[in-house]
């Protein structure tokens, strides 16, 4: 196993985790929690150069066990799961954009 793999795996199960933690504390929303906040910061830890697509297949399947486990749980049916499939992809490439954008900042101030 590549370390970038399993390097994702666990940042998306630690982002999974704490999401489940706070809904279970009642401190945020379960929707907003795991299709706005999770694909998002998935999206800007890998919008880096050095992440390797590798690490986006990691994150994909780490994300395809959390919706088996919210449809076995019984807290989604596959018709739910499958109409967020396009909104996560969507915020998910929006950390990625917003991560491109930083970088780009960022060097053009070191110029």
């Amino acid at each position: 196993m590549k370390a970038e793999l399993a390097i994702s795996v666990v940042i998306s199960f630690i982002f999974i985790s704490l999401g489940l933690l706070l809904i279970h504390y009642q401190q945020t929303e379960y929707g907003i929690t795991f299709f706005v906040f999770l694909p998002f910061v998935i999206g800007y830890i890998c919008g880096n150069d050095k992440i390797k697509k590798i690490s986006l297949f990691g994150h994909f399947f780490s994300m395809l066990i959390f919706f088996t486990l919210i449809f076995i749980g019984g807290l989604e049916e596959m018709i739910c799961i499958i109409m967020v499939l396009p909104i996560i992809a969507i915020v998910l490439f929006l950390g990625v954009f917003v991560k491109f954008l930083l970088s780009k900042l960022r060097h053009s101030t070191k110029l």
